[in-house]
């Protein structure tokens, strides 16, 4: 029989497997069963098979949809908070969903508590392996958006690849940047517009040129 114990895995916690460790628990707080709590579900309509259930509870189910956190939640006669909640030490980076951005334990309580996840950061993953950034809710990343469209890449990439080569910053982060510095030289009667375009143009190129060298594009 294996122990149980405080270390907590690295990487991002599945949001699944956050909600099967509360379902878990909460089932366990009232004395039911598995098939106890299905027929529960079943009769606020989640049709779960019991399997389906265990696999939840036992962390091999990496994510789950709104709905059914909802009728869970109702099952429960708790508040979605409950779900979601986190108990673990520090404040643990949850991925929303395989191979996506992560938002921190703390920003995602907050969300479903009914408060906005003010100053929360995500976790925006790189195509390479170990390759993510923290990024703040609210960084512009419009041009980035932009340039991923154009190429046919996820945008989480550009903007990955942005901050590695801008020192952190956003494809839009740095061409605002750069663009106003340059029309601190260049004086008051100098078109904003041109400078962005010119900059944009120059910092796209940087960006793509990455992209092609490891071989993300073509």
């Amino acid at each position: 029989m294996t122990e149980a114990t405080d270390v907590e895995p690295e990487g991002g916690l599945p949001i699944g497997a956050l909600v099967g460790r509360n379902v878990a628990r909460l089932r366990a707080e009232r004395r039911w069963t598995q098939i106890e709590l299905r027929e529960r579900w079943v009769q606020v309509g989640l049709a779960w098979p019991r399997p389906k259930l265990s696999a939840l509870e036992s962390g091999r189910r990496d994510a789950v949809s709104l709905g059914e956190l909802v009728l869970m939640a109702i099952a429960f006669q708790e508040p979605l908070t409950e779900l979601v909640r986190y108990d673990g030490p520090g404040d643990r980076e949850i991925a929303l969903s395989p191979a996506s951005s992560q938002v921190t334990a703390e920003a995602l309580a907050s969300l479903f508590g009914g408060s906005p996840p003010t100053g929360a950061e995500v976790l925006v993953f790189g195509p390479e392996e170990g390759d993510a950034s923290l990024v703040k809710l609210g960084t512009p990343v419009q041009a980035d958006v932009e340039l991923a469209v154009r190429l046919g890449v996820p945008p989480q990439e550009v903007i990955q690849t942005a901050m590695r080569l801008f020192s952190g910053n956003s494809l839009h982060q740095e061409r605002d940047a750069r663009a106003e510095s340059l029309l601190e030289l260049k004086g008051s009667d100098a078109d904003p517009r041109a400078y962005r375009g010119h900059v944009t143009r120059e910092l796209s190129a940087q960006v793509e040129k990455s992209l092609r060298d490891r071989g993300i594009l073509s």
